[in-house]
């Protein structure tokens, strides 16, 4: 019975080792170059979200991709108290994005979507910070996916 059980830790082990399994997070998969990053919305959302992704750009990399983002932000009402006065809100951002490998002409679509809530504040300067926080989590959350996604394109 020992034996078995040794047996099958190292055929498991064989198995997961041969399996072509990479982490995300490994060297190779971050290397991948921006040729041409094309993003449409407002202002301040495309030179965050800019930043936030040319970071990972690599100049050496065989893996060259032009990027086309659509940046559509909105903001609605949540909750309402009985008075009618909104009390929470729902800040939402959508990336809609194009990617062309330059190399193989592969192009890919894919949306990104994220929503935070934001309760309204004891006085006007706090549900703006309020909002700010709720439109940077979107931010950082859709670069980060948008940077995810390119490392899967490269492996």
């Amino acid at each position: 019975m020992k034996y078995l059980k040794l047996l099958l830790i190292f055929f498991l082990i064989l198995f997961l080792n041969s399996c072509g399994y990479k982490k995300l997070n490994s060297e190779g998969i971050n290397d991948f170059k921006i040729e041409k990053l094309e993003i449409d919305g407002e202002n301040k959302l495309k030179y965050k979200i800019r930043n936030n992704i040319e970071i990972y750009s690599s100049k050496d990399s065989r893996f060259l991709y032009n990027i086309k983002i659509d940046i559509i932000s909105t903001k609605e009402t949540k909750i309402k108290n009985t008075a009618g006065k909104a009390t929470r809100y729902t800040a939402k951002l959508q990336a809609n994005t194009l990617i062309t490998n330059t190399i193989t002409k592969n192009k890919y679509t894919k949306t990104f979507i994220s929503t935070n809530d934001y309760d309204v504040g004891s006085t006007h300067s706090d549900t703006l910070n309020n909002e700010k926080n709720a439109i940077e989590n979107n931010i950082n959350y859709i670069s980060n996916e948008i940077i995810k996604y390119l490392k899967l394109l490269n492996i």
